[in-house]
């Protein structure tokens, strides 16, 4: 069960990833995600009572960008690491691009810092509401029962 919730999570984020430049439709995608949850909780567990902390939000938001941040942290690792072989052999230009690296991992962390909490509300987003609409069909279908048994 956890390898299919990490294989949907994985899609709707490389589906939202893809349509970046279409915002509604990177939005969609990840709502569509939170939608299902509450379909995979209800098969589950029987039930959609219980409901995702509020604080479960904020730790997959801080999750997204702590990943993000080892990967960029590596990755400027490694290309320092080759740079620092041949230091001998680089410009004053190109040790001054080295320099400028920490400026440029420093703003990449904090754009992922934002993607990450715009992935972490749209899939709140489409977990909530779904739970609520349920809440409500349910209400729908009682009060509805109700008004043919008083016929």
């Amino acid at each position: 069960m956890v390898i299919g919730h990490l294989k949907r999570f994985t899609h709707a984020l490389s589906q939202s990833m893809r349509n970046l430049a279409e915002p509604i439709v990177a939005a969609d995608r990840l709502q569509e995600f939170g939608a299902a949850y509450v379909n995979q909780e209800d098969s589950a567990y029987g039930g959609f009572n219980a409901c995702i902390p509020h604080n479960y939000w904020n730790r997959l938001s801080a999750a997204i960008t702590t990943t993000a941040e080892e990967f960029l942290n590596k990755q400027q690792v490694k290309g320092s690491n080759k740079n620092l072989t041949i230091d001998d052999g680089l410009s004053e230009n190109e040790k001054r691009n080295l320099r400028s690296l920490f400026p440029q991992v420093s703003a990449n962390i904090s754009i992922w810092s934002t993607l990450a909490q715009f992935i972490s509300n749209q899939i709140r987003f489409g977990y909530e509401m779904e739970l609520m609409l349920r809440v409500e069909l349910k209400k729908l279908n009682v009060d509805g029962q109700m008004k043919i048994t008083l016929k």
